[in-house]
């Protein structure tokens, strides 16, 4: 099998995963904020129907571009880090260090509720909050000027272990 389609099914499978473990209460109600028809009764279509929106790329480029920046900066920040750096309070001091971020904690934690109700994050018992892989064609960047380095790399883009670095030794 192709391993670029591998990895496509498998991000799809881990975000139905995702849908099915929220109610359908829950799926109607991001739905409904983001003003999309649900047809049917069955969970397995609910949430297919769900997949292929929020996989929309054009879509959901839309919904992400049409948020407060506030909120689509906790997005990317939820996107790049990972799963031990995910709680509110290291997210607000990473955002901080790294793009002068002046939101507060609660504020922070907030916004996240506010992107697990639109299912665009998902979250545990334990506190950890998850972005689906399948999101990584519309998520948008990371904002992080403090983090730039003294002399220009090759390359303006830095790669996701070079941020989790950088955020790593900030958080220490």
């Amino acid at each position: 099998a192709d391993p670029i389609q591998q990895a496509q099914e498998e991000a799809l499978q881990q975000l139905r995963a995702l849908l099915n473990g929220l109610t359908m209460a829950e799926l109607r109600a991001a739905a409904k904020r983001w003003r999309w028809p649900l047809r049917g009764t069955a969970k397995a279509d609910v949430v297919e129907q769900m997949v292929q929106r929020l996989t929309d790329a054009e879509t959901m480029q839309r919904i992400v571009l049409a948020m407060p920046s506030e909120q689509r900066d906790v997005l990317a920040w939820l996107s790049v880090l990972g799963y031990d750096n995910r709680s509110p309070d290291r997210m607000q001091s990473a955002m901080s260090v790294a793009s002068g971020s002046a939101l507060s904690v609660d504020t922070v934690r907030e916004l996240i509720g506010d992107l697990v109700e639109g299912c665009l994050v998902f979250s545990n018992n334990y506190g950890i909050y998850q972005v689906p892989l399948a999101y990584d064609a519309w998520m948008p960047a990371a904002e992080a000027r403090g983090l730039l380095r003294s002399a220009p790399p090759a390359s303006k883009l830095m790669t996701r272990a070079d941020l989790l670095q950088h955020v790593d030794v900030l958080l220490t």
